[in-house]
């Protein structure tokens, strides 16, 4: 049932983040799932606020505990942010990939030890993603790295 119930809050965040439309609150569980989320930046930026408008809304409509963090795109403070959610073991936590799958590695097996349910977005983790994926661990958000090079591409071929 957890990993049903974090499946569908990933899958609607996404969704409300990519402007679906809205969804009707599911039936009431008798304890709310309790969720971290990795917002990136800090509150209000463009950048980050279509996640956490879709956040929100998919916890609202869930009946999910959120608890946002956010850390100004600062690698360390998404480390420490985990370390922080893991030691208040919720059912799940959605992480940004930044810190890199060396240092996300080891706070990922850990929490995953402790039976929370981790996932990834905005920046993906393809090892981390390939070791946890059958348990849950996934990735919600564009190929970055691709992304980035993919202008460059596009402007080399008119050249």
């Amino acid at each position: 049932m957890k990993r049903i119930a974090t499946l569908l809050a990933v899958v609607l965040v996404v969704c409300f983040a990519l402007g679906s439309a809205p969804v009707t609150k599911v039936a009431a569980q008798t304890k709310p799932l309790v969720m971290y989320m990795q917002m990136g930046g800090d509150p209000g930026m463009a950048s980050v606020l279509a996640r956490t408008n879709g956040a929100e809304a998919a916890a609202k409509a869930l009946g999910i505990d959120l608890h946002e963090q956010y850390a100004s795109w600062d690698p360390q403070k998404m480390i420490d942010q985990f370390n922080q959610a893991i030691a208040a073991a919720p059912d799940c936590i959605e992480i940004m990939g930044h810190p890199g799958e060396a240092a996300m590695g080891p706070l990922v097996d850990k929490a995953e030890a402790a039976g929370i349910e981790v996932t990834s977005g905005n920046n993906d983790m393809p090892n981390i993603e390939a070791k946890y994926q059958t348990v849950g661990f996934g990735y919600a958000g564009a190929d970055l790295h691709d992304g980035g090079f993919e202008p460059v591409r596009r402007w080399s071929r008119r050249a």
